[in-house]
């Protein structure tokens, strides 16, 4: 029994080790696979591509700076007045014509001058000797050239007695004290004459002194207005 039992090792041991030597069959085994052939369709898409463009925006800095309130047209001109019052000087009655672009005649006749020589005769006299001068003539002028004649005659004398006065009159202001200011005509520049005259000579000598008293004008007003 025991000898049974020292064969059968021997046999597993020998079962064993032919086992380990032995060659090894290796054997493939294939597993089939399905393929699946599909068509590649190829679509063009169209994509619209957004480009941000950067946007310049204006930057407005506001400064509050403080501006000094505009004078009334009112205190301008009034302060205007006060500095041309305050700069003023007294001036002689010649310097007087200086500034005058034009002036406007007024001619006065006394009635016993109207009995020798028409008023007609008088203004057109003077106011031509005016214009040959140079002297402007504007019936819209400030300015009042006024010419007279006055005089009489007595029946007991074959005389004519007169007078003759140029006046440029304008308007001027006066202030007195602390009253309110007055604004009035006055004559700034004046000349004047008087004598006498006979009658039968009264006339021509009456039209000469108007185109005397003219000349004596122009030439004043020209030494302070000359002409460009």
């Amino acid at each position: 029994m025991k000898t049974h039992l020292i064969w059968l090792g021997v046999a597993v041991a020998a079962l064993l080790v032919g086992t380990q030597f032995a060659p090894k069959e290796i054997r493939v085994v294939e597993k089939p696979v399905e393929v699946v052939k599909t068509r590649d369709v190829v679509v063009e898409k169209r994509v619209d591509v957004i480009k941000e463009v950067p946007k310049e925006v204006e930057k407005i800095v506001e400064r509050t700076v403080e501006v000094p309130a505009k004078i009334p047209e009112l205190y301008t001109k009034a302060l205007a007045f006060m500095e041309r019052f305050y700069d003023s000087k007294q001036v002689s009655s010649k310097d007087s014509l200086a500034g005058i672009k034009s002036v406007r005649v007024s001619v006065y006749l006394a009635d016993d001058i109207k009995k020798i020589v028409s008023e007609t005769e008088i203004r057109t006299k003077f106011e031509i000797t005016l214009r040959r001068s140079g002297v402007p003539i504007d019936e819209k002028s400030l300015y009042v050239l006024s010419y007279s004649q006055d005089g009489f005659t007595r029946t007991d004398s074959p005389l004519l007695v007169y007078s003759i006065s140029t006046n440029l009159d304008e308007g001027v202001f006066a202030l007195r004290n602390d009253g309110p200011a007055m604004y009035t005509f006055s004559s700034t520049w004046s000349k004047g004459n008087f004598g006498t005259v006979g009658i039968s000579k009264a006339r021509e000598s009456l039209i000469a002194a108007a185109e005397s008293a003219a000349e004596n004008f122009s030439n004043e007003w020209l030494a302070k207005n000359p002409t460009k």
